[in-house]
C-alpha cells in the first residue's frame, strides 16, 4: 500500500504544532491525511497507476520546470516570448484551437491567461523572534471565461525532484480537487518509491471558495479571483481563504471581508483586504456554518467548542485576523495582473498572551502565457478511486450530513441525481447533538447541578463517618 507525499500537509501540520494557532488547530490535519490514503488504497487495489497527462492541464515541458524551478520555465504553457514587462516574461500560447479527439469529460477550457510564480512561505519563531523560511513552491494560475479558472501548487518532498502537485478546477458551478505524484510512500518501509504518475485524493464541492485547498491556494484565490466576485459589492460571510481547515474549524467564516480595490484597472483586482472577526457570526449552533462538517466525536466537539470559546473571549470585535495586500502589478492586452503579493495571519489573542504575526506568504509571478492551449476543463479520471463530495452536506435542527464518500470508475459523478439514485446508501443522515459543541456557560451549569446534587450526600457521609467514630472511641 502506498500513500501520496503531500509534503503540504507534514509541513502545514509542523508550522501549526510550532506557532500554536488557537493551541488546536493541528487536530484536524488528520482529516486530510486519511482522505489521502483512502484514495491512493483505492487505486493500488485495482493496480491502476497510469493517468491522462492533460488532466492536470500541465505539459511535459511544465513538469520538468517543476524541478529545475527557473524562472522562464515554471508552469505556463510553451509558446513564444513577446516581451517582458517588469521583469515577468510574456509569452504568446499556441492559440484557442479545440484539439483533436474526443471532448473530455467536462468539456474543454481555454485560459484567456496561464501565470506561473512561486510562493514563499514563512511563519514566525517567537522564541528566536524572526521569521523561518518554509521554502518556495511553484504555482500555475489560469482564468478563463464565466469565471472558471484552474490553479496549481507543487510540493516538494525531501528533494525538488520529488513532488506532489495540487490541482484546483472550478467550472462555474462545482471545485474539483486532485493530487498528482510520481512517488509514494511505502507504509512498511518509509521510504519513497517512484511509480507512475497517477491521481490521489479526488474531491468535488461547490463552489467558489476552494474550501478544501491550502492556505497557499486562498492566496492565489484571492490574489486572482475575489475582484470579480466581489463586483457584486456583497463582502458578508466570504470565507478568511488565508486561514486552514475551512471545513472543520468555523474560524474562516466568522469574518467580514474589508476591501480597498487597485484603481486605473480595467478588471477588478483586490489592492488590500481585512479579514476581520465580526462576532455576531459566533454561534455555538453549527446551523449558521453550513460548510463546517459537524463533529463525528467528543475530541473533535471538545476542540470546536474550544475554538468558539476563543474567539467569544475576543473583546475587540473587528479583530484583525488576516491582511492581504497587491504590492505591484503588470499591464497587457488592457488586463492588469497580480505580479507580486502577499498575505500575513495572526493568532488570536488568548488570556496569557497578546496576539502576534505568526506567518506571511508571498506570491511572485515570473511569466504570462496569453492565447494558451485548451485543455480539459477538470481533471481526468481513469481507473476506480474513492471521491469525497461535500455536495450533499446539509444540516437542520435534528439531521445533518457531512461529506460523503463513493467508488467511481474511470469518470466523476457529476450529476447529483445519479448519486441519489445510484448510490443512495451513501447518503446516511445523523442526528445532530450527540457530539454538539458546548459552551463555557453550559459546563458552568453542569457543574453548579452536580454540586448542588452532590453536597448533601457527602454531607451526609462526613455525618455519619463521624458519627461510627465516635461510637468505636466509647
Amino acid at each position: 500500500m502506498y500513500l501520496v507525499l503531500s509534503r503540504e500537509k507534514r509541513e502545514l501540520e509542523d508550522v501549526k504544532t510550532k506557532i500554536k494557532i488557537m493551541n488546536n488547530a493541528n487536530k484536524f490535519i488528520g482529516t486530510a491525511l486519511v482522505l489521502s490514503v483512502l484514495s491512493i488504497w483505492s487505486i493500488a487495489q485495482t493496480s491502476q497507476t497510469a493517468t491522462q497527462k492533460a488532466g492536470t492541464g500541465i505539459d511535459e515541458t511544465q513538469s520538468k520546470s517543476v524541478a529545475s524551478l527557473t524562472n522562464s520555465q515554471l508552469l505556463s504553457s510553451a509558446g513564444t516570448i513577446i516581451a517582458t514587462n517588469n521583469g515577468v516574461t510574456i509569452t504568446q500560447g499556441p492559440g484557442a484551437s479545440t484539439p483533436e479527439g474526443p471532448e473530455p469529460q467536462g468539456g474543454w477550457f481555454t485560459p484567456l491567461y496561464t501565470v506561473g510564480g512561486v510562493v514563499k512561505s514563512e511563519y514566525y519563531d517567537k522564541a528566536e523572534e524572526t521569521f523561518v523560511s518554509q521554502g518556495e513552491r511553484p504555482f500555475s494560475v489560469s482564468l478563463g471565461s464565466d469565471n472558471r479558472w484552474q490553479m496549481s501548487l507543487v510540493d516538494y518532498w525531501d528533494s525538488k525532484e520529488k513532488t506532489t502537485t495540487n490541482f484546483v478546477a472550478y467550472d462555474g458551478t462545482n471545485i474539483f480537487t486532485a493530487l498528482y505524484s510520481n512517488y509514494y510512500l511505502d507504509t512498511e518501509t518509509f521510504s519513497a518509491v517512484e511509480k507512475k504518475k497517477i491521481m490521489g485524493a479526488p474531491t468535488i464541492g461547490k463552489g467558489p471558495f476552494p474550501i478544501h485547498g491550502s492556505p497557499a491556494m486562498g492566496l492565489l484565490w484571492v490574489a486572482f479571483l475575489s475582484g470579480d466576485y466581489l463586483r457584486g459589492g456583497d463582502t458578508n460571510r466570504i470565507p478568511n481563504l488565508l486561514l486552514s481547515d475551512l471545513d472543520t474549524d468555523p474560524t474562516a467564516w466568522c469574518a467580514d471581508f474589508r476591501t480597498r480595490m487597485l484603481e486605473n484597472s480595467s478588471n477588478p483586482l483586490v489592492k488590500e483586504g481585512f479579514f476581520e472577526l465580526n462576532k455576531d457570526y459566533i454561534s455555538d449552533d453549527l446551523m449558521d456554518y453550513p460548510n463546517v462538517e459537524e463533529p463525528m466525536s467528543e475530541r473533535s466537539a471538545f476542540v470546536l467548542s474550544e475554538i468558539l470559546n476563543t474567539l467569544k473571549d475576543i473583546e475587540e470585535d473587528g479583530f484583525l485576523n488576516s491582511h492581504y495586500i497587491l504590492s505591484d502589478s503588470i499591464k497587457m492586452n488592457e488586463i492588469t495582473i497580480p505580479k507580486e503579493f502577499r498575505s500575513s495571519f495572526y493568532t488570536l489573542p488568548k488570556r496569557d498572551e497578546k496576539t502576534y504575526l505568526c506567518g506571511k506568504r508571498t506570491g511572485t509571478i515570473t511569466n504570462v502565457t496569453f492565447n494558451a492551449k485548451a485543455v480539459p476543463m477538470i481533471p481526468q479520471m481513469e481507473g476506480s478511486q474513492i471521491v469525497r463530495d461535500s455536495r450533499f452536506m446539509f444540516k437542520d435542527e435534528h439531521k445533518f450530513r457531512n461529506t460523503i464518500s463513493y467508488f467511481v470508475t474511470n469518470q466523476w459523478e457529476l450529476s447529483m441525481d445519479d448519486i441519489e439514485r445510484e448510490k443512495a446508501d451513501r447518503l446516511y443522515v445523523g442526528s445532530r447533538g450527540g457530539y454538539a459543541p458546548r459552551g463555557k456557560s453550559n459546563y458552568g451549569k453542569l457543574i453548579a447541578i452536580a454540586a448542588l446534587i452532590l453536597i448533601p450526600f457527602i454531607i451526609g457521609i462526613i455525618k455519619i463517618t463521624f458519627s461510627r467514630n465516635r461510637k468505636v472511641q466509647h
